[in-house]
């Protein structure tokens, strides 16, 4: 009778404190915002559909923290009505300057609507295999003409041809 009970017992603690940590869970994930989801590096943004004063600032911190990339403020702006982010490397040894090309069409309510990011092949091929979850490494990539990534609902392609590299995000 005592063994049991005390199976009983110790079958009922583990239910309970399974519960509790998949209660926690979900309260971790359930605290981030919809346009994040866990990834390989942290957290992974999703940027159709959602307020560019969100989105914008996660990028920014990973190109600065895993690319060891700055915003180049001088070759921002506006133009022909998309809304244009530049990065450099923060130390560069090279005499030409690689540059990394951010450009968002926005709506009106603030909301991105699409994405295009051009520039340095080198720094674009590397956003492109670190940050969306990929098969694919550095090396392999610089070989491809075109791979698609979906993620969740938006579908991200890299283009190569003739040493120019873009990345397109869109909604699927």
């Amino acid at each position: 009778m005592k063994k049991i009970f005390a199976v009983l017992l110790f079958a009922t603690y583990s239910v309970v404190s399974n519960a509790q940590n998949f209660t926690n869970q979900e309260k971790r994930e359930s605290a981030l915002p919809s346009y994040k989801s866990q990834s390989t590096h942290g957290y992974l943004c999703r940027f159709i559909g959602f307020d560019v004063n969100d989105v914008m600032p996660e990028l920014e911190m990973y190109l600065q923290e895993k690319l060891a990339m700055r915003n180049s403020e001088r070759l921002s702006g506006v133009k022909d009505g998309w809304y244009v982010l530049a990065f450099s490397p923060e130390v560069s040894n090279s005499i030409k300057q690689r540059v990394l090309y951010v450009k968002t069409k926005i709506d009106k309510s603030n909301k991105i609507t699409a994405m295009n990011i051009t520039g340095d092949l080198e720094y674009v091929i590397k956003l492109f295999c670190y940050y969306w979850p990929t098969e694919l490494d550095f090396e392999s990539a610089k070989k491809k003409e075109l791979v698609i990534v979906r993620n969740i609902d938006e579908r991200i392609s890299l283009n190569i041809r003739a040493n120019i590299a873009s990345i397109v995000v869109r909604k699927m």
